[in-house]
């Protein structure tokens, strides 16, 4: 009768998974090949992104009445909108702040609320406060995520007339930009916005019997595209539409506003009509010349890295065709460090994962054993991706940092059983009477280690607010790592080794492992002959670790070079928007002249992302050339500060770098009027969020 494959049956009471595993040697080789393919499907379909999605408890409600003055908005615009989303359910604070034509509300909320419910309730509140606002307001609500900032920037520059410019950009670029599957929508600042402008005279007014309300009530009645019916023709349904827009500035002119005494009045006859644009707001420039910026946002849980290839084909296509003399340039590109920090990452886990090989080599002195212990790493790595995209995490430089760390860990579990089974090997035990033996001894130790670092990473999974959101990813992929690594290895790993170990010579252990071994076994006697003096020095280790802890600088963001970052400026309160603009022009001398400026572009009267702007505040957003060909962009920053507040002392600065403005590192500090309890305001200070 042919011997049992198990040549020793294991203990009772210990764990032996390759006693259970190695008569199912196919179905374990296939499913790990299955769960690979798999795991490679789910990395290239996973969205790329510099952080987590994370979810801010707060709520952006912009409103934009052209015209009205500070009061009027305070008084008919941001009043009822605090009244309406301030009994929204979870709201904890409403934040917001008055300006010409403007209003920029913040609508805090518990850490614990539901953030899309929230945002429903507060778009829900929005829909009914809509009627009580004035006339021609405009209003959005977003809630505050990662998504809510923009991943590229680029300017459009050239041309004689900048309304064909911004023509050109929000009827021509932006739907094609627009159609990208993973883009949120597209922003364009800059140029000129046309419009009919109407220049009556008041003595003809009077002469006519007329009010300006009476010529604007008769040209918006007039001047229209309306549905008046359906017609139905044979198999098909016609819809009839009466079009009484003036084509030409002369039709518009010889409009009939009244008819007096039998005799019609036309629109020329009581004043002329010109072609103009509405008034700026914002003034735009890139690289010294006028522009129109376009800003792209990504919808929540876009991948940053599609969008960035999708719209440099886009943008290609558009240069051919672009107008005589327009030129498109590309300033900031949030895929590109989305690539470099992905390749970074990558780079680590690949050198890592060589060292450890290297380190096996050397110790096992197996080629054969070094190659299934090697192979636990990318199983685990390319399996755990399965899971986190079943979690619908993405990729990020936090769980892509959780891998590289878990990339020692990984290995930790296999070198043991790998070890373990070439030591009884090179003892001289038969093969599968080895493999049982090592497994048996280590299995239980194995899933007990492995589940112990796991609980060390586990509150992380259960810090709250969005600190809690943001190393949540980190938790979770160094937890799936771990408990895919411990199957692997566990599972695979004894398998092959039963199979192609067993039956091989195992070198014994060389002189640097023996060496190792001799210092540790000595120096562990010692510790436990002496246990006061191991504790006393392992104190006396600890003390300079603890006072080093307490030197060092503290922060929630590291400092990242991402090769762009913004300088937020603002000029004394009331400055006008030509003499904001001019002084501005002064700090574009002096970015010209900065070799290690790429490009930028500089707004005032708007910002980066969706927020009302004074016309004397704004921001540049400032590309720095690749990393070889420049100084880092601390030093580049350094010297631009000095160097503006030496030539432009009037200007008010605040640097910023781009990640960091994106999780509020740095964020300016509003003051708002707050109702005590006998209805008395009084000004608070606030705290950034």
């Amino acid at each position: 009768m042919a011997s049992s494959p198990i040549a020793a049956p294991p203990a009772k009471g210990r764990l032996n998974f390759v006693a259970l595993a190695k008569p199912y040697f196919g179905l374990i080789v296939l499913t790990t090949l299955l769960l690979s393919v798999v795991g490679v499907v789910a990395m290239l379909s996973m969205p790329s992104g510099i952080y987590p999605e994370v979810a801010f408890p707060r709520i952006s409600v912009i409103s934009q009445s052209p015209g009205l003055s500070i009061k009027d908005i305070e008084v008919a615009v941001t009043r009822p909108i605090e009244e309406a989303v301030g009994i929204v359910l979870g709201v904890t604070r409403v934040q917001s702040k008055s300006m010409r034509g403007a209003s920029d509300i913040s609508v805090f909320f518990a850490p614990a609320t539901d953030m899309v419910q929230a945002l429903n309730d507060v778009r829900a509140r929005m829909a009914e406060v809509q009627a009580q606002l004035p006339p021609g307001t405009t209003t959005l609500t977003e809630r505050q995520t990662p998504s809510l900032f923009p991943i590229i920037s680029f300017a459009i520059t050239g041309g004689r007339d900048p309304a064909a410019l911004h023509d050109y950009a929000y009827y021509d670029l932006r739907p094609r930009i627009s159609r990208i599957a993973d883009v949120s929508y597209v922003t364009v600042q800059g140029g000129d916005i046309r419009e009919i402008l109407v220049e009556v005279e008041p003595q003809a007014l009077v002469a006519a019997g007329l009010s300006i309300a009476d010529v604007a009530d008769r040209l918006n009645k007039e001047h229209r595209l309306k549905a008046v019916g359906r017609l139905d023709r044979g198999a098909l349904q016609y819809q009839v539409l009466t079009d009484t827009q003036a084509k030409e500035l002369a039709d518009l002119e010889d409009r009939v506003i009244v008819n007096k005494n039998g005799q019609s009045i036309r629109l020329g006859d009581l004043g002329r009509v010109v072609a103009s644009h509405e008034d700026r707001t914002l003034a735009i420039r890139s690289n010294g010349k006028n522009a129109v910026a376009l800003t792209v946002f990504r919808r929540l849980g876009g991948d940053a890295l599609r969008i960035s290839s999708q719209l440099d084909s886009v943008l290609e296509a558009a240069r051919r065709e672009a107008p005589p003399g327009v030129e498109i340039h590309p300033v900031y590109d949030q895929g590109v460090l989305v690539r470099t920090a992905i390749a970074n990452v990558r780079d680590a886990i690949f050198i890592g994962g060589a060292f450890s090989v290297v380190v096996l080599l050397v110790f096992l002195k197996s080629v054969r054993a070094t190659l299934i212990a090697a192979l636990s790493i990318p199983l685990s790595l390319i399996i755990s991706f399965v899971f986190l995209y079943l979690t619908g995490d993405t990729l990020n430089l936090m769980s892509l940092g959780g891998l590289a760390v878990a990339i020692g860990l990984i290995i930790d579990d296999t070198v043991v059983v790998i070890e373990n089974i070439s030591r009884h090997l090179a003892e001289g035990q038969s093969g599968d009477d080895a493999v049982n033996r090592a497994s048996r001894e280590i299995s239980g130790a194995v899933v007990g280690s492995t589940l112990t670092t796991i609980l060390v990473f586990l509150p992380l999974a259960f810090v709250r607010g969005v600190v809690g959101q943001f190393f949540q990813s980190l938790s979770l992929a160094l937890t799936v790592a771990l408990l895919v690594s411990m199957v692997v290895s566990l599972t695979i790993i004894p398998v092959l080794a039963a199979r192609f170990l067993a039956r091989q010579p195992m070198p014994t252990t060389g002189p640097i492992y023996n060496l190792l071994a001799d210092r540790y076994e000595a120096a562990l006697r010692a510790s436990l002959r002496f246990p006061r003096w191991a504790v006393a020095a392992a104190v006396l280790v600890a003390l300079p670790g603890w006072w080093l802890a307490g030197q060092l600088k503290t922060d929630f963001m590291p400092e990242m070079d991402e090769g762009a970052f913004v300088f937020d400026y603002k000029m004394p309160v009331g400055t006008s928007l030509a003499q904001t603009d001019k002084v501005m022009r002064r700090v574009e001398t002096v970015l010209l002249r900065t070799p290690d400026v790429a490009g930028y572009i500089r707004r005032t009267g708007a910002e980066l992302g969706l927020f009302a702007t004074e016309s004397y505040t704004g921001d540049i957003l400032i590309s720095l050339k690749p990393s070889g060909e420049r100084r880092p962009a601390a030093e580049v920053m350094d010297e631009l500060r000095d160097t503006l507040a030496r030539e432009v002392p009037e200007l008010a600065l605040n640097d910023l770098l781009r990640l960091a403005d994106l999780f509020g590192v740095g964020s300016r500090q509003p003051h708002e009027v707050q109702r005590g309890e006998h209805g008395r305001q009084g000004i608070a200070q606030l705290v950034p969020q």
